[in-house]
């Protein structure tokens, strides 16, 4: 969790609790993460991908078979080419 996630959170939820109930209001909010360089030359981890994309680990291990994504492995760790995971989920957004 990112350092100041929990006091947006906390005022995410006092936000939403204000105007619950209020038909008029829509609330909604984006999270983006900005790298140097493009998507080919990132390689990210199953963990990173469910909590960007805000899916469960077990579909990234779905979509990263089905869709044939690209891999790598340091440190016991396995990575997913970035390309290949945005291929697969920018349409899920």
């Amino acid at each position: 969790m990112d350092r100041n996630s929990r006091s947006e959170l906390a005022s995410l939820k006092d936000n939403v609790e204000r105007v619950a109930g209020r038909a008029e209001l829509t609330l909604s909010f984006t999270d983006s993460v900005t790298i140097k360089g493009s998507a080919k030359d990132v390689w990210v981890s199953a963990g990173h991908i469910a909590r960007l994309w805000r899916i469960p680990p077990g579909s990234v291990y779905r979509h990263a078979g089905e869709q044939r994504w690209r891999r790598r492995t340091r440190g016991g760790r396995t990575y997913y080419h970035g390309g290949d995971v945005r291929r697969t989920l920018e349409g899920r957004r």
